[in-house]
């Protein structure tokens, strides 16, 4: 039972930074809230892009260590939210 449960932990745990930005949406009336909430989109999607990204060097560089091991077996959900991310920063 834990082991289905975990990748929906990782994606509330993604999703967090989202969840913020959609309360501070809704919390005010302020029209420059939108370009308030463009910085934090993309920085958020390249923050989990590069998280991704270094999977594999991770793995070569600590052989010994399961930390990379993890990230690379659960790098789609970290690409996944980059792009959700990404996808959001124009939107702003």
């Amino acid at each position: 039972m834990h082991a289905r449960l975990y990748p929906y932990w990782l994606w509330l745990l993604l999703a967090l930074p989202a969840f913020g930005m959609a309360a501070g949406l809704a919390g005010t009336d302020d029209p420059d809230i939108y370009h308030t909430l463009l910085h934090p989109t993309g920085e958020f999607s390249a923050r989990f892009m590069i998280i991704a990204m270094l999977a594999s060097p991770l793995v070569l560089i600590f052989r010994g260590w399961r930390g990379p091991r993890w990230l690379q077996k659960n790098r789609r959900y970290f690409g996944v939210a980059a792009f959700g991310y990404a996808a959001l920063h124009p939107v702003f």
